[in-house]
């Protein structure tokens, strides 16, 4: 979504509750609140899966770039080798958070509830809180890291392992829910008071109210079973459109803005996110399809290296 530097009125407080309440860190803290909730299993079947999901959507990005007109040699090269450039910052964490799930699982499993509670207040204390009420962050990223991924992941770990979500009211959640957007929303209104133009500290990836947000949200939806149900419906091409939806806005951007200055400027706003929704699903049906391909390929690859060089090492050739 666009947001202008010439937002007034109510535009700007629509904008401001819009970020308080559904941001896209938000997202990122319930996807991974999820893998933690029911554990990530490492395989090397579901990592060619990912790699190949990101390069796909990678190269397929690219090419909109390039008929938009903003594609460069830094660019192409990213496209190539998305992962390790970091040109999705939440793809390369999910991948490095994938290689290293069976250790971290094993730490978390092993870790004693009083302890396990300690080390989540720490980490939410010095990652979370911290940068939320003095702005500036220790890992300067803003939350959008590793480090991010991982409290989050050890969050969901502890609920699963320790908390009965059934057990709790979901009026409670939903109370909950509510009082923590409404803080996040005045410290933003606050915060844009005092700076002169919209800022959304509260937002952020490394905001103790985004993180709560998130939680709250995910706890609300597994609280029964048709809702978990549901998240699987709908996680199904989540992935595909984070990493191609900022592709198609730089391409749409050049034919169609929502005008700051029109009463309908949020319903715009929302019409256009909704249409770079549907369109990145419907790119992603095909391309899911290809990444299956190419991840097929390439395990069979892998499982005939490795049987030779079983078979090298067992005649001692190795």
């Amino acid at each position: 979504m666009w947001v202008g530097e010439s937002l007034s009125g109510i535009n700007e407080y629509l904008v401001i509750f819009q970020n308080s309440s559904v941001h896209a860190g938000v997202g990122v803290t319930c996807f991974i609140f999820i893998s933690g909730y029911y554990g990530i299993r490492f395989s090397r079947k579901w990592l060619n899966k990912i790699c190949s999901i990101i390069w796909m959507c990678s190269i397929c990005s690219l090419f909109i770039l390039f008929m938009s007109g903003n594609a460069s040699l830094t660019e192409c090269f990213k496209s190539i080798f998305p992962i390790i450039t970091r040109k999705y910052w939440y793809a390369s964490c999910y991948v490095f958070l994938l290689i290293l799930s069976p250790w971290i699982n094993e730490f978390t499993d092993n870790l004693e509830k009083d302890n396990f509670q300690k080390l989540l207040l720490a980490c939410i204390t010095l990652f979370y809180v911290l940068p939320t009420f003095f702005y500036f962050e220790i890992m300067n990223d803003k939350g959008k890291g590793f480090v991010h991924m991982v409290v989050c992941y050890m969050v969901g770990r502890y609920i699963a392992k320790y908390i009965d979500i059934s057990n709790i009211k979901i009026k409670i959640l939903w109370r909950d829910l509510l009082g923590i957007i409404a803080i996040s929303f005045g410290g933003n209104i606050i915060a844009t008071l005092v700076r002169g133009e919209i800022s959304w500290p509260f937002s952020r990836e490394c905001s103790i109210t985004t993180l709560l947000i998130g939680i709250l949200l995910c706890m609300i939806a597994l609280h029964g079973t048709s809702e978990s149900k549901k998240i699987n419906a709908i996680a199904v091409y989540t992935f595909h459109v984070y990493l191609l939806n900022n592709a198609l806005i730089i391409f749409i951007s050049q034919y169609f803005c929502a005008n700051e200055n029109s009463m309908l400027y949020m319903f715009e706003q929302l019409l256009i996110a909704g249409a770079i929704c549907c369109i990145c699903v419907l790119i992603a049906i095909p391309l899911n399809m290809i990444a299956g391909l190419v991840a097929k390929v390439t395990n069979r690859i892998e499982n005939i290296c490795l049987k030779d060089m079983n078979l090298l090492v067992k005649n001692k050739y190795l």
